[in-house]
This record gives C-alpha cells, structure tokens and sequence, in this order.
C-alpha cells in the first residue's frame, strides 16, 4: 500500500510539473503557425532584430519601438540588478498588454565552462552568446477576408532583439529603431536576390534579410477540399454553376502551386415543348493548375499563371454542343485573391465552334 501511495504521489508531482512548464510555454511562446512573415534586421555590431508578423500588415502596427522600449526598460528597473552577471546569457520574453499588466520570464545561462580573451599579457573574460529580448504583442482582426481587412478576434506578433548586452538596449532609443522599420516597409514588396550569407535580401538593403524573399516562410504541403459558385458566359446564355473537388496544394517562398480537379454543376434555362420554362444541369469535369503570389494576392488586383481543361460528361438540354471542351489560362484576382476571373474558351471536335468567354469563382 505505501508503495502505491509513493507512485501516486510521485505520478502527480510530475503531472504538475508537466502543467506548469505547459502553461509556462503557452504564456510566454507565439502560438504554433502564427509567423508566416519573418524578417531580420542588422543593427550592426553583431546585434540584429528578428520580426515575426501573422501578416504584412502588422509592420504598421511596429509605429514607435523607442516607446516601447522605454516601457520595457521602466517594467525592468526593479529587476535590473539581476542583469549584472556579464559571463552568462539572458533570455528575456515581455508580453506587452495594453492594460499595463505586463508579463516578465527571464531566463539566465551560464557557460558550461569560462573563455577569456588575451593580448599583451592582459587577460579578460570573454562573453561568447548574445542576449535575447523577446516582445509579444496582441494585434485586432484574424486572417484578411473578403470585402473587410481582418476578421473578429485577435493575433499576435513578436520583435526579438539579439544583443551583446541587454544593457545596450538604451543606445537603439534614438530613432533609429523606426528608420529601420520604415526602410523595411519600402523594400518589402520590392525585389530580393541572394546574398552571400545564404539569405534572401531586398535589392540595395543588406542590413535586411530573411531566409525567403519578402519574409514568408514555407507553409505546409496539404489535400484541400473546394466549393466555389462560380458565373460565366456561353454563346449568349448566362450559366451559374457550382464546382466541388479536391486540389493538392503546394506552398514554397511566398508561392502557392494548386493542383485540383472539380466536378462542376452548369445550370442552363430553356422553355420546354409547353413554353414553361425548365432548369437543366450539365456537368463539366475539370483539371487545373495556378500558381500564387500570396504576397501580391492579398495587395489587391493581380494576375496569376494557370491552366485549366474542362469537359462536358453530362449533357442536359440544347444549350452545350455536344464534346464540349473548356480550356482555361490565367486569372485575374481581386479581394485579396477571393474572387477570380478567368479567361476561356468553349469548343468542340479539336477546336471547331470556338467561343469565347469570361468565367467568374468566389
């Protein structure tokens, strides 16, 4: 029975551990999949900033970082007198709530062994990792939707500064901060080209970089279920349609590859031998490819390379000729991507009775 009891005791006191450190990490960690822009900023001296945003957007929302630093370090006066080991390495993460309830983790690292630094028969000590101050902060509106720039809710981003002292911080409160920001709001959406460091660089502007052009990193390879009404025009009919399927979806540097096939619903109107008008579905299954610039989708109008190819496995009433193909190539978005227009033509036995048109999917 007291062995029992010991294990129980035992198994609990880890259970709690295990729920502390959890909520530790939820607290003071962006939740998982919420960076899909990263940049990083040289300051010069081997001292550099790191910006994790949700989304393009966000860089507005960095509009005064000597502010904010300036409320981190009065946050940290009470506890500066733990800062002044200058061997070890500081991590400290700072969740900035516009109640003024801030939260403070810090976290302090010891070399495993001591290094020193000699010249002319003077020795020091010699700090080898850089201190880390992690800001948090809560941004309004989710993910860009249709016809509004953010959902309800909320998300979050992070500005991460790497320095050789946490107390150096002070020096960076004199503007230059912003300037940075600013140059970095300029170049974005400009070109990048390699650099030698392996990163990713806007033309003309080495102090900043990221490991993919424009900040996006790679997004996760997935099966993706569709649904889209779609409108477009044949001859001179109006056809609403609905499309249904399944599309493989590829994401890399900012561009997403789309591979899907759809069946799609055509509903055509005619009157019937006794003049009453009558609804009429045909079916179209089709094969398409895009490929997306996420970055210039979510600008506002653009244009997208893809290919589709569509034919006509059910015919219902007069308005599709028979061995009706439908051969698609590019699209124009609008709203942030949502709507897409593209390009078409209708023809049958090896491109005879060609018609054109526009096709519209939301």
């Amino acid at each position: 029975m007291k062995r029992i009891a010991c294990f129980l005791v035992l198994l609990t006191g880890i259970n709690s551990n295990n729920f502390a450190q959890s909520n530790t990490e939820k607290t003071f960690e962006l939740p998982p999949n919420t960076a899909t822009r990263i940049f990083y900023i040289d300051l010069g001296k081997s001292d550099k900033i790191k910006l994790e945003l949700g989304d393009l957007d966000d860089l507005d929302l960095i509009t005064n970082l000597d502010s904010l630093l300036r409320v981190f370090v009065q946050d940290m006066e009470p506890l500066k007198d733990s800062l002044t080991d200058d061997l070890g390495n500081c991590r400290i993460d700072y969740i900035a709530d516009v109640s003024g309830k801030n939260k403070i983790r810090m976290q302090k690292f010891m070399p495993a062994g001591s290094s020193f630094l000699a010249e002319k028969g003077n020795i020091a000590a010699l700090k080898l990792e850089q201190d880390t101050l992690n800001i948090i902060l809560k941004a309004n509106g989710g993910t860009p939707a249709l016809f509004r720039k953010h959902t309800s809710g909320y998300h979050f981003y992070r500005i991460g500064f790497y320095v050789n002292n946490l107390k150096n911080l002070a020096a960076y409160m004199d503007g230059s901060l912003q300037k940075h920001i600013q140059t970095l709001q300029q170049t974005v959406t400009g070109k990048w080209q390699s650099g030698n460091d392996g990163m990713m660089h806007p033309k003309s502007q080495p102090s900043i970089s990221s490991i993919s052009p424009r900040g996006a990193t790679n997004g996760s390879d997935y099966l993706n279920i569709k649904l889209t009404a779609d409108v477009q025009n044949y001859k001179n009919q109006f056809v609403p349609s609905l499309s249904f399927g399944m599309a493989v979806v590829t994401n890399r540097n900012s561009i997403k590859r789309e591979y899907s096939l759809m069946a799609e619903s055509h509903f055509t109107f005619a009157r019937n031998d006794k003049n009453v008008l009558q609804t009429y579905r045909s079916a179209f299954l089709t094969f398409s490819y895009s490929q997306t610039d996420v970055l210039k989708a979510r600008q506002g109008i653009g244009f997208d390379p893809a290919f589709s190819l569509g034919y006509l496995v059910r015919r219902r009433g007069d308005v599709f000729d028979k061995n009706t193909f439908r051969l698609g190539f590019g699209k124009v978005l609008a709203f942030g991507g949502k709507v897409k227009l593209e390009p078409v033509l209708y023809f049958n036995n090896f491109f005879k009775n060609v018609s054109p048109g526009i096709r519209i999917s939301l």
